[in-house]
C-alpha cells in the first residue's frame, strides 16, 4: 500500500475534529505506521502525525475552490468545482510553482502540498483529460 486517504466527510472530520484526528492517528500508528497519509495542509491532523513521527503528504485539490482558513468550499456552493480545463490547470499551476491558491472570493492564501487531486465525479475534467494533461506539460507539472 502506498497511501491512505479518507473520503469526503470522513476526510474533513479526520483532519479537524479532535476526536477523529486521535482516532486516525491511533489507527496509523497501530495498524500502517509505515503507511503515507493524505492530509489537508495546516490540518490538525497534519500536525498531530508530525509530532507522532507518523508519515504524510499534504493533499490539495486542483478542482476545488478554497476558503480563506484553508478549507474546501462546501459543494452546496455553485462554485466549489472548477469545471473548466483552463481554470483547473491555472489554479495548479499557481499551488505548484507559487505554493498558494486564490481562493474564492480572490483573497491568496499560502499553500504548499506535495500531492494533488482532481475528482473522477469532476465529468467536465474527466472527459477533456487529454487537454489537462497537454496543459500540464506546457505549465511544466509532471504526472506521476
Amino acid at each position: 500500500m502506498n497511501h491512505i486517504k479518507m473520503h469526503g466527510a470522513l476526510y474533513h472530520a479526520t483532519a479537524h475534529l479532535t476526536d477523529y484526528v486521535n482516532w486516525t492517528v491511533q489507527l496509523v500508528k497501530d495498524k500502517y505506521p509505515e503507511v503515507k497519509l493524505y492530509v489537508p495542509p495546516g490540518s490538525l491532523l497534519e500536525q498531530e502525525l508530525k509530532n507522532h513521527g507518523l508519515s504524510y503528504d499534504r493533499e490539495a485539490f486542483a478542482d476545488r475552490r478554497y476558503e480563506n482558513d484553508g478549507k474546501l468550499v462546501s459543494r452546496n456552493d455553485a462554485n466549489a468545482v472548477i469545471e473548466d480545463v483552463s481554470k483547473l490547470v491555472n489554479q495548479l499551476s499557481i499551488m505548484v510553482h507559487e505554493n498558494k491558491v486564490i481562493c474564492i472570493d480572490e483573497h491568496e492564501i499560502f499553500l504548499n502540498a506535495q500531492t494533488y487531486c482532481v475528482h473522477g465525479d469532476n465529468l467536465s475534467i474527466v472527459h477533456n483529460f487529454n487537454e489537462v494533461i497537454t496543459a500540464l506539460n506546457l505549465n511544466q507539472i509532471k504526472i506521476g
